[in-house]
């Protein structure tokens, strides 16, 4: 009698793809400038998931989500840190990068469950600057960079995380654009879904 051997298969948290079992995937978030003046930001097309949440001066900033498989040459502007932002992060608990912070979220943010990247300080050697933008619009970041904080910082990879639900199909009603208006033109958001990846 043959013995029947049942291979779990091991899914992306962030996408559902199938992924290589492998003990060094982890998360990574980035809080990242959404300024009108800055857009299109380096290597936003390439996250897994972004947030957009309103903040100070009726202007928006995001929070991207990449994995350690994404490979991305330039991430940024990366800007600061803000307790809703750490509030997300946490959720991956990978390493969430960012540049200083509001002084509510720096008042806290050690107690956060990831490895806290903080461009001001030590951690200042997964950071450049990019002469061709005004500060405070300049700090950049690379997946190669976010790669070696994981492991000089000992990451504990995809413990314990929740994956989403993810399901085969399309389900329900169909809703292809989505609109948000923030405050004003320069930040009204439109989503399309594109059913064709």
């Amino acid at each position: 009698e043959k013995e029947e051997i049942i291979k779990e298969i091991i899914r992306n948290p962030l996408n559902g793809l199938e992924i290589t079992e492998d003990d060094n995937f982890f998360i990574t978030a980035i809080s990242l400038d959404n300024a009108y003046n800055v857009r299109p930001q380096a290597g936003l097309k390439q996250a897994e998931i972004v947030y957009e949440t309103l903040v100070e001066g009726n202007i928006t900033r995001l929070l991207a989500i990449y994995d350690s498989y994404t490979k991305v040459d330039k991430i940024g502007p990366v800007r600061s840190a803000r307790n809703y932002f750490i509030d997300w992060a946490e959720e991956y608990q990978g390493l969430y990068m960012h540049v200083g912070g509001s002084p509510q979220s720096l008042n806290i943010i050690d107690t956060f469950d990831f490895i806290n990247i903080d461009q001001i300080g030590s951690d200042e050697i997964y950071f450049w600057r990019d002469n061709n933008y005004m500060i405070p619009h300049n700090v950049f970041t690379s997946s190669a960079n976010y790669l070696r904080a994981g492991e000089l910082k000992e990451i504990n990879f995809l413990n314990n995380l929740k994956s989403w639900n993810f399901k085969e199909g399309d389900e329900g009603e169909n809703i292809y654009d989505i609109i948000i208006d923030f405050s004003n033109d320069y930040y009204k958001v439109e989503w399309k879904y594109n059913n064709s990846l």
